[in-house]
């Protein structure tokens, strides 16, 4: 089973996917950005 997680933060946005098979659980891939100023 993949799992998928948001992060909806005010500064920092992001997502990132985890694995579990079993007991174990496995990293995918994380995406992490900070928006620019204006």
């Amino acid at each position: 089973m993949r799992l998928i997680g948001l992060d909806p933060g005010l500064r920092h946005t992001g997502w990132g996917i985890i694995e579990a098979a079993g007991p174990r659980l496995r990293y995918v891939c994380v995406v992490y950005t900070t928006p620019s100023p204006r």
